[in-house]
């Protein structure tokens, strides 16, 4: 599910967030702090705590009403999306050509 998905999120999916470097001028510089404070949201990580907030991606979960919250709040400056999960259980192992 991306950002223009009208999908609503499920109770606790989680989600990639990080400032567009296009907006990365307007962006409040306060934004992880602001979604850590949004009801329904828990920060599960952030990358590379030594840039600036600005700089940095998060992963959250979130309930439904808690992305909504957020995509209102940052959908113009941030990218909001579901992580990508690969599932590796039905790979099989190469063989090779005799």
């Amino acid at each position: 599910m991306d950002i223009q998905s009208k999908t609503p999120a499920k109770s606790g999916d989680e989600f990639i967030i990080a400032v567009k470097r296009e907006t990365r001028e307007h962006a409040p510089s306060n934004w992880i702090e602001t979604i850590r404070a949004t009801p329904g949201v828990r920060i599960l990580g952030e990358g590379r705590t030594e840039r600036p907030a600005i700089e940095r991606r998060i992963r959250i979960e979130a309930s439904a009403t808690g992305i909504a919250e957020v995509r209102r709040q940052f959908a113009d400056f941030c990218h909001i999306e579901a992580p990508v999960m690969h599932d590796f259980s039905s790979a099989t192992a190469p063989t090779t050509a005799g």
